[in-house]
């Protein structure tokens, strides 16, 4: 049993070494129908404190978007890497957790994932709003416009509508200096959730290396057991 799994090891040395943002593809589960779309990884949160390591991969995504109901209704997730640089593959399947603004579902958000934390990860106390904020601000001004516009995905209202007069740039929390800037602020903020990936399970092929190899990493509840299997 490992408690600090290789495959972590490995997925943190070969994003180190992409020289472009690491994108990957997350699934959720819409009824009976699977439903896939591209992520971008913004960090993973470990303790290194703890001597076993589950660790928390972070995205963002858009509190609206279908997702999200998805997630609420079965939180099972998939995330498939697979990293150019090193020739590997990396699919993790476990649970998703949100962290959106401010509706009725933040305190139940704020609940489990303090257990999670408390559970060998985090301080139980970790604050979770300024982390969401931090995430925000980290973001460029055109990326932070996309939570001022219309529901992504959604009609256009008007089909002559021109895209160019919604927000194309959102200034940082604390930075707004107009009213106006202000307003996109708080709506853009108001809709951005933080999209943590519990992992469970994961299948690690790396196909580099002569003969490949690919080993399956399954969590036990006090540790990681690992398994070589064919590639």
């Amino acid at each position: 049993m490992a408690h600090s799994p290789r495959w972590l090891s490995a997925l943190s040395n070969a994003m180190d070494k992409e020289s472009k943002s690491i994108v990957f593809q997350l699934a959720t589960i819409d009824d009976h129908q699977p439903r896939v779309r591209s992520c971008i990884l913004r960090e993973t949160l470990t303790a290194p404190k703890y001597p076993i390591t589950r660790p928390l991969l972070l995205t963002t995504t858009d509190i609206r978007t279908p997702k999200v109901s998805q997630m609420k209704s079965n939180p099972q997730v998939e995330a498939v890497f697979w990293t150019e640089s090193t020739q590997e593959q990396f699919r993790i399947a476990g649970r998703g957790l949100l962290f959106p603004s401010s509706d009725d579902t933040k305190e139940k958000c704020q609940a489990d994932l303090s257990a999670l934390m408390g559970a060998g990860h985090h301080d139980p106390h970790f604050d979770w709003e300024a982390k969401r904020i931090s995430v925000f601000n980290s973001l460029g001004s055109h990326m932070r416009a996309a939570w001022a516009r219309p529901p992504p995905g959604t009609l256009l209202s008007n089909p002559t509508e021109d895209p160019k007069a919604w927000p194309q740039r959102v200034k940082k929390v604390g930075e707004a200096e107009t009213d106006q800037e202000k307003r996109d602020v708080e709506f853009a903020l108001e809709n951005f959730a933080l999209l943590m990936i519990e992992p469970a399970e994961v299948d690690w092929v790396e196909l580099g290396p002569d003969p490949q190899r690919r080993t399956n990493a399954s969590w036990l509840g006090d540790g990681w057991e690992e398994r070589a299997v064919v590639p």
